[in-house]
């Protein structure tokens, strides 16, 4: 009986060690959500310094594409980083307007793709850190659950060894 008992004790212990293990992974995750989502919030910021002044230039432009180059880098999926996309060519130095010139017109529809490719991966960032959320509550709750069996096993063990020592003293 008591090599039974001391199997359940085992196997107990043996899924906290792994509901632990499962748990310490996903935090590792989500910590490297919040690493993403500081680096995504950091070119938001980036983009909205250089574009403040309403000006669009070719350094402007070289800066934004190694932003997104350094956050693809950093597995953050923001649209098509290629040198010859549109979002980092040239379309004329000048103004940011959505209602001038033709140059000036392109560099705001620029600028607006740029932002909406870092909300949009922004967004993406927030729904992944909420899914983590959730599995690290899970998690938690198999690693409680397998931790109260495990005393409940342990507390029965001592239990059963305290009623032998009684019957028999």
């Amino acid at each position: 009986m008591s090599n039974g008992i001391n199997a359940l004790i085992a196997v107990t212990q043996m899924k906290v060690n792994n509901a632990n293990d499962a748990a310490m992974s996903a935090a590792d995750k989500q910590r490297d959500l919040v690493r993403k989502q500081q680096l995504v919030r950091s070119a938001q910021d980036k983009l909205n310094e250089i574009t403040t002044d309403g000006d669009y230039n070719a350094t402007d432009r070289s800066e934004n594409y190694q932003n997104f180059l350094f956050l693809e880098d950093n597995g953050i999926d923001v649209g098509d980083t290629t040198a010859s996309n549109s979002r980092f060519t040239s379309h004329g130095d000048g103004s940011i307007d959505s209602a001038g010139d033709n140059n000036q017109k392109a560099n705001s529809d620029v600028v607006d793709g740029l932002k909406k490719a870092l909300e949009g991966a922004m967004k993406g960032l927030e729904n992944e850190d909420r899914m983590g959320n959730f599995a690290i509550q899970r998690l938690m709750s198999q690693y409680n659950q397998s931790e109260q069996l495990s005393s409940s096993v342990q507390k029965k063990l001592d239990d059963t060894a305290g009623a032998l020592i009684n019957k028999i003293g």
